[in-house]
């Protein structure tokens, strides 16, 4: 009996668009009430049109191509991204929510982002691995 394709709930793509959208939505609000100037409320604008248009590119392009497929290789780099991601939106809502002073605040910066670029090395080099680098040494 053939296995079936291993299906995700929640597949990346779909929670890449919720978090575009969601950031879409954001950036208005952040931006009447945090904007000070006219340039700002334009940069929030410009923002926001920028994060729409991903949306809906993301959303045209996936929803036309291989829908109902097994979880390929950009599905799991598309989870890395949402995870390290996730990883520095912490970071970020730590030190604006705690606060910490400055020699301490810059440690805490340095360790999350040696975890990222420790997280993107890692899988860039398992992919490599597993794409067959060692074929280039012939």
């Amino acid at each position: 009996m053939p296995s079936e394709p291993s299906r995700m709930r929640h597949p990346p793509v779909d929670i890449l668009l919720c978090i575009l959208l969601l950031s879409a939505l954001l950036v208005p609000w952040i931006a009447f009430n945090y904007a000070y100037d006219a340039f700002s409320r334009t940069a929030a604008g410009l923002g926001c049109a920028v994060l729409l248009a991903a949306f809906g590119a993301t959303w045209l392009i996936t929803r036309t191509t291989r829908q109902g497929e097994a979880r390929t290789p950009l599905d799991k780099i598309t989870l890395l991204g949402l995870f390290l991601g996730l990883v520095w939106v912490i970071e970020i809502t730590f030190n604006n929510a705690v606060a910490p002073p400055l020699p301490a605040r810059d440690i805490i910066d340095n360790v999350f982002w040696a975890l990222i670029a420790l997280g993107i090395m890692v899988a860039s080099v398992a992919a490599a691995y597993r794409s067959g680098w060692d074929s280039c040494s012939d």
